[in-house]
């Protein structure tokens, strides 16, 4: 029995962009791009510059 999980995904503003562009290209939502994407193995993965205060400001006793 297949089962209809829903997830969530945190998307950059410029990744959202190019989303929406493809997704505009072939005629389907952004939801569906995402899907298509993801079905053929691709990976959503992005990387965004930060400065080493904004990595620090995220670090707990654990991490030091």
């Amino acid at each position: 029995m297949a089962q209809n999980i829903k997830r969530s995904i945190c998307l950059t503003p410029g990744m959202l962009e190019e989303l929406q562009i493809f997704a505009s290209s072939k005629n389907i939502t952004v939801a569906e791009a995402i899907r298509y994407l993801l079905e053929r193995g691709l990976s959503l993965t992005m990387f965004t510059a930060v400065s080493y205060t904004h990595l620090r400001a995220h670090e707990t006793e654990l991490h030091l």
